[in-house]
């Protein structure tokens, strides 16, 4: 967690020290050497900091009104997002149809001897390549259609899943978790901690993994 952790007035902490005296302290006074440090606050003992951030993690993870808001939150901007691709897959359906068309006409044109080879090749060209513009669009749109949903009839499960996963988690995986979940932990002192993350959205097949698809529900 060491890289996550920062202070109040900005700069990183780091952690120095040994064993039980290790303490996170701000980066401040390195980085104003030889000038005098302008940050006051004093260093926070890491092991304590750990604990206070591992438990709050754990509550959060396992509070089943949060999990059901947040996920209720993601899954209503998917479906608002969904809409969103269809509409604009069909007015981009309609411009793809609207070039085809000018294309053949265009072949009609030079079959007829208005355009010369050269002209054809030159004004399909331009076609062909808003047409793979406007295709790669019509694609983006609908991976987007594609994302997978969130089951909420399984929400009233995951707090015991996330529960029990969690705290079988080994010291490594422990902190591969608030690696992946932790934005940053903002610290004054232990009586004021800020901790800012996203609960990772999985897809069913991810179900029991804690790999991050989408970081958008913030606590």
């Amino acid at each position: 967690m060491p890289q996550k952790v920062s202070c109040v007035c900005g700069h990183q902490r780091n952690i120095e020290g040994v064993r039980e005296h290790r303490y996170y302290r701000c980066t401040d006074r390195i980085y104003r050497f030889p000038l005098p440090r302008q940050c006051k606050a004093s260093g926070v003992n890491a092991y304590h900091l750990d604990e206070m951030v591992w438990g709050a993690v754990l509550k959060l993870f396992t509070n089943v009104d949060l999990i059901r808001t947040q996920a209720k939150g993601w899954t209503d901007r998917q479906v608002k997002q969904v809409d969103n691709s269809q509409n604009e897959t069909l007015s981009l359906e309609k411009l793809l149809k609207k070039l085809n068309e000018e294309e053949e006409r265009y072949e009609k044109a030079y079959g007829a001897g208005v355009l010369t080879l050269e002209q054809l090749k030159e004004r399909i060209g331009e076609i062909r390549l808003r047409k793979q513009g406007i295709q790669n669009k019509v694609t983006k749109a609908n991976e987007a259609e594609s994302k997978p949903m969130i089951d909420m009839a399984q929400i009233e499960n995951l707090p015991q899943r996330f529960s029990n996963m969690l705290q079988s988690l080994s010291f490594e995986e422990k902190q591969l978790f608030l690696r992946n979940v932790l934005e940053k932990v903002v610290v004054g002192d232990l009586a004021k901690v800020s901790v800012i993350g996203a609960i990772p959205v999985e897809s069913e097949a991810q179900n029991d993994g804690f790999w991050t698809i989408s970081r958008n529900c913030w606590f």
